[in-house]
């Protein structure tokens, strides 16, 4: 099995790191924005509502009809 270097670091990793080093107000807004778009708290009783109203999904060739 091949031994590989996992102490290496890209240029663009390195560039990455000491960027956010230097400016941690960018992972405060990566939270933020996150929390915005994804860290919301699940609505059982909403998604089981949507479920009942949605369209079943329709064959690809729905058109073409079955051969």
């Amino acid at each position: 099995m091949a031994k590989y270097d996992t102490d290496y670091v890209s240029e663009f990793g390195q560039f990455i790191k000491e960027y956010l080093d230097r400016h941690p107000e960018v992972v405060a807004d990566q939270y933020r924005g996150r929390a915005i778009w994804w860290d919301k708290p699940a609505d059982f009783k909403q998604m089981e509502e949507a479920a009942k109203d949605s369209v079943p999904i329709a064959d690809g060739y729905y058109y073409f009809g079955n051969p």
